[in-house]
């Protein structure tokens, strides 16, 4: 899966960890589980929490998704990949999540920001994010709401 294990702590988010075969087992599954998904995007995976999902089957597919894109990490002394953000906006709103880590910070601790463009281990992370964003409106017929501060804008334009 090409992930840098030395550089992420999924136990701090204290949520369970869901894996996958393909992206279409994910997408059948991936809004019926909160918690981190690692959601397959050859030749490795996309780590999406997914956070509120029962507030999605009490709406019967009007209920608007907000999808979080996560901007630059600058002091990421003592803190690792992945990092999701939205969840207080999520809370507040009282509407579903799912954030998106970008896989490149799982590289290198030292890195504070990639722009959700891909890198030597996922070069198609663009058109993985959006294949799996359509597959997720499409399945369930919700409306995405993208958003992301800073860094993240360009995540969420490109999209």
């Amino acid at each position: 899966m090409l992930l840098n294990f030395k550089t992420t702590d999924y136990e701090a988010w204290k949520q369970p960890c869901h894996s996958y075969a393909g992206v279409e087992e994910a997408l059948q599954v991936i809004l019926h589980k909160d918690g981190i998904h690692h959601v397959p995007c050859e030749p490795s995976v996309l780590d999406v929490l997914v956070i509120g999902s029962k507030r999605l089957k009490d709406t019967r597919g009007i209920c608007p998704l907000l999808v979080a894109f996560t901007a630059a990490q600058t002091n990421r002394t003592g803190r690792k990949a992945p990092f999701f953000s939205g969840r207080e906006v999520a809370k507040s709103l009282g509407l579903p999540l799912i954030a998106i880590s970008d896989p490149t910070l799982c590289l290198k601790e030292d890195i504070p920001l990639a722009w959700y463009v891909g890198n030597e281990a996922i070069p198609k992370l663009p058109h993985c994010i959006a294949s799996i964003l359509l597959g997720i409106a499409n399945r369930y017929d919700v409306r995405l709401i993208l958003f992301g501060g800073s860094g993240a804008g360009f995540a969420v334009l490109s999209q």
